[in-house]
């Protein structure tokens, strides 16, 4: 029957026959679809522009292999070894790269403008890297110059440029292409050029002094395909025969951290928003089925069968569902093209000073996961229909043409008893939340979670999540004698109870109806308020930490991987616009040692090693917080650590036993119970520098050639170290050359040293501080406090956004309010009749329905202000356990006016809703109404 021309003729008549109905419920079931379908849109366009920008600036490159241990070059044979060491798994490319500046030439063969920092990549003409920018260089005097230089310079096809080379002199040479930037013709490097220049490898030699044969860089790749896959170097020599940078990785890594960090605050909202959608869809489809209730008995007295009767109402509740899929889909697709703009638009300086994100991030709508995701949508909603058609085509003949549900005795005696079991298991689970509470027994379960799974964990999470119901469950259970005590203090007041007492009236006869609405502003409110409890908290964090945010004393670093960076950056700084904005600097080298000590530390583990001279000890916010009582001031510690071999300063994190910190930390597998004290004599096994991987032979030779050095400890230092300088161990210029050549570096730090400076710019100057050594090739300025304060921005910004997808999540609310309120006025139209007939007067009616919907509303909306502000009080109270005894607490800060606001504003939105439906309830004259046929 569903085939039925007949069938779909009625459901689009049934449609267009309650405009309004249909337009509420159109409305309210498109927002989850539309917000859903704008995180989509979100993702798919940090993909494609991240994809997008790794064509033109990397293409295949994955790696950049360089020389180490003072080499300037790979020779041939090096070259030969890292391919056949490779074993055919990675595909290598030799080539000549050089930062250097570039000049446009007059024709008057005189240099013009000039543009530093531009990458000059000399490259063999038959590269296959060549084959993705679809150049090749024609001859050894020509040059293949990428749009920006060209841009910048404004040169053209067949200009001259001018190369400077290695000596300082400019070579011209002749424009063959300006190149779009794509692969090899738009590669940057890892010291984020300003453009690309291509020459042929012959002339790179001349230019930069490389002799034949030989190569300073050789790109890799996994395979000659662009994605945002990241890419692991999957080779490991023995010998370290070579470095490996990967500005790829880290290129992709930036744009996968913003799109998660971002992108699913949005899809949690846009989660629930779907939540609420369904809740509301579902509730939408019963009101149909009740509003067509007569209808379907006629038909069924009729002979029609139940097959029929839920056939019929699929076939309208199928229209409802494609067509808020449909607007839901279009709607959010130029919902999320909108959020992505605006973000990049607002946000774009801020994520230059956070992680120096480069990307560039266009909107973009991917279709085909935008189609996928509507698919599912709509299954899921169709899932929906096909439950409502199954309870619709259950009902009685007699029963629906009377407007009745079957026997009302036997119903009544059946509800009573699933009452009470509903009753008392949400009585239980209410206990048992607030008991949790009170104990603090769920914070310790939620906090053990996070490192193991247990049962009594799963049961806290399950009670956490199924409170606010059970909550609202026990409001609706319990409004009969709420009704009585507030009957009874309105007597008292010589108010009207009328209202109060029929208002009660249907909630308690459709309990499960207004369960869904009230769960839906439940489901937001609770939302809102946990964001904004603990975001204030987090907000205020980072702000306050911005204020005093350092590394090692200093407000700036820039770390150097060699000895050529270093001198770069000191000749730099004598650039007077970068000078007069610097107060005072100095030079940090740090090493690893691996270190252990019996009685002192549980087993063996690397700390940073740093000598401090003069400027450091004079210029440095560094506090010694302990020190011997022999000295006096702190002048009289540096001085003594300076001039003596056998003297450390430790880290305040070591003067602390094992049982103050976290028992997960680093410090509580490695301290004992004796924390050190000022003082103390320690004996250090000093390990051999580390080779990364090892084997139990290795372990062994290892331990044979420990040196053991007897220390005295002065005192211990307060200062942020970071990864960069992680369990700090500050000695004097002997022991840190004495041990050098046992000293290594991580991984995840794989740098020479730090210049380390302070400033006293404004927020403008700090950022032309920052072009200023990227201008000259020198990448990562950092600025811990700008770099907090722009995390605390961020922040900001991300939760306003997310207050508002939250916020388009309070209309499916709203929108369910509307409809359950029209829909009651519409079922009591004889109920009213009679009532204005045996004199209730039309302002009783009206307070009627808006004491009612109002109830219903700021119900959900208090008990999910009640939870929600619990929940971010107990994620608050989470992220304090386990706190480091060097770390202040974060005072919770509760936004009470802002919470005021939002609340109150809410509650007032709600109660002026209700005016429509309280209007619509006296528009007809009793008689009108007691003959109104529904």
């Amino acid at each position: 029957m569903i085939r039925t021309n007949v069938i779909w003729k009625m459901a689009w008549r049934n449609l267009f026959a309650q405009k309004r109905q249909t337009l509420l419920s159109l409305l309210g079931g498109s927002i989850g679809a539309m917000l859903i379908i704008a995180s989509v849109v979100f993702f798919g366009s940090f993909d494609e522009s991240g994809t997008k920008w790794l064509r033109e600036h990397y293409g295949p490159i994955d790696w950049e292999l360089t020389p180490i241990n003072g080499e300037q070059s790979f020779s041939s044979q090096q070259v030969e070894e890292i391919k056949s060491g490779s074993n055919g798994r990675i595909l290598i490319f030799p080539t000549i790269t050089y930062n250097t500046s570039v000049y446009s030439i007059t024709n008057n063969a005189k240099i013009d403008n000039a543009m530093a920092n531009v990458l000059v990549i000399g490259i063999n003409n038959r590269s296959p890297l060549l084959d993705d920018s679809g150049n090749r260089i024609s001859s050894s005097d020509n040059v293949i110059v990428s749009k920006p230089v060209a841009l910048r310079l404004d040169l053209i096809e067949g200009d001259v440029i001018g190369i400077e080379d290695k000596k300082g002199n400019v070579k011209f040479l002749k424009i063959q292409t300006v190149s779009e930037e794509k692969g090899i013709s738009g590669y940057r490097g890892s010291q984020s050029s300003t453009g690309t220049i291509l020459i042929h490898e012959s002339m790179a030699r001349e230019l930069f002094d490389i002799q034949k044969g030989e190569y300073n860089t050789i790109f890799a790749s996994s395979d000659l395909r662009v994605s945002l896959d990241t890419p692991t170097f999957p080779i490991y020599f023995k010998d370290n025969k070579f470095g490996v940078l990967e500005p790829k990785k880290e290129a992709i890594s930036k744009v996968k951290q913003v799109k998660t960090n971002y992108g699913t605050t949005f899809l949690i909202a846009s989660g629930f928003a779907v939540c609420a959608g369904l809740i509301l869809m579902s509730e939408l489809f019963m009101m149909l089925g009740d509003q067509r209730k007569k209808r379907f008995g006629a038909l069924r007295a009729l002979g029609f069968s139940r097959r029929h009767i839920r056939h019929m109402f699929m076939a309208e509740t199928t229209i409802h569902n494609i067509l808020n899929v449909l607007i839901g889909t279009v709607l959010g697709s130029l919902l999320g093209y909108f959020v992505v703009w605006i973000f990049y638009t607002l946000f774009k300086d801020t994520l230059q000073l956070v992680s120096s994100f480069e990307v560039p991030i266009i909107p973009y709508i991917p279709i085909r996961d935008v189609i996928i995701t509507s698919i599912a949508i709509l299954l899921i909603n169709f899932l929906i229909t096909i439950r409502s058609g199954y309870i619709i085509s259950k009902i009685s003949i007699i029963g629906a043409i009377r407007d009745q549900t079957g026997d009302l005795n036997r119903e009544r005696s059946r509800i009573s008893i699933k009452s009470k079991i509903t009753f008392v298991l949400a009585l239980a689970v209410v206990v048992s939340f607030f008991y949790m509470i009170i104990d603090g027994e769920l914070v310790s379960q939620l906090q053990e979670l996070q490192y193991s799974v247990t049962a009594f964990g799963l049961f806290s999470v399950f009670i956490w999540f199924l409170a606010p119901l059970a909550m609202l469950i026990l409001f609706l259970y319990g409004l009969r004698p709420i009704q009585k005590t507030f009957s009874n203090v309105l007597r008292t007041l010589h108010a009207p109870t009328l209202p109060v007492i029929l208002a009660t009236r249907y909630p308690l006869q459709n309990r499960r109806r207004v369960l869904s609405v009230t769960a839906l502003f439940s489901i937001v409110s609770l939302l809102l308020s946990m964001v904004i409890t603990i975001g204030g908290t987090m907000v205020y964090q980072q702000e306050k930490g911005s204020q005093s945010a350092n590394l090692m004393g200093y407000q700036a670093y820039v770390p150097f991987k060699d000895k050529t960076e270093k001198s770069k950056i000191i000749q730099l700084i004598e650039n007077k616009n970068i000078k007069d904005n610097i107060s005072n600097w100095t030079i940090l080298e740090p090493y690893r040692l691996n270190v252990e000590s019996k009685g002192v530390f549980n087993e063996k583990f690397p700390m940073s090693v740093v000598s401090p001279d003069e400027r450091f000890v004079n210029n440095s916010k560094v506090k010694i917080v302990s020190k011997m009582p022999m000295f006096s001031n702190d002048a009289e510690v540096w001085k003594s650590l300076m001039e003596d071999k056998n003297v450390v300063l430790l880290h305040e994190s070591f003067m602390y036993a094992k049982t103050d910190w976290d028992k997960r930390s680093l410090q509580n597998s490695i301290l004992t119970d004796r924390p050190i004290k000022p003082g103390d004599e320690i004996e250090l096994g000093i390990y051999p520098k580390s080779k990364g991987v090892t084997t139990d032979e290795d372990l062994k030779n290892e331990r044979n050639q420990i040196i053991n050095q007897k220390v005295k400890v002065l005192g211990f230092v307060s200062t942020e170290t970071g990864n960069e300088f992680y369990n700090l161990m500050l000695v004097s210029s002997d022991f840190y050359e004495t041990f050098h050549n046992r000293g290594f570096q991580w991984k995840n730090t794989q740098n020479l040293g730090y210049f380390m400076a302070n400033l006293n710019p404004s927020f403008e100057k700090v950022q032309m501080l920052e072009e200023q050594f990227l201008l000259h090739g020198i990448k990562n300025f950092h600025v811990p406090s700008i770099e907090e304060l722009a995390n605390a921005i961020l922040l900001k910004h991300t939760l306003g956004i997310y207050v508002g997808f939250i916020i388009l999540s309070i209309m499916i609310g709203i929108i369910g309010l509307i409809i359950l309120q029209v829909r009651a006025v519409h079922a009591r139209t004889k109920q009213l009749g009679m009532l204005r007939c045996i004199g209730a007067s039309k302002m009783n009616i009206k307070l009627l329905f808006l004491f009612e919907g109002s109830m219903i509303g700021w119900v959900g909306i208090i008990n999910g202000w009640l939870f929600g502000s619990v929940g971010g009080y107990n994620i608050y109270k989470i992220r304090q356990i386990g706190i480091s005894p060097i770390e202040d607490p974060v005072p919770f800060k509760y936004p009470i006016g802002l919470m005021a606001g939002i609340m109150t504003l809410m509650l007032l939105m709600i109660l002026l809703l209700n005016f429509v439906p309280a209007r619509r309830s006296v528009s007809q004259s009793p008689g009108i109404a007691v003959r109104t046929i529904d």
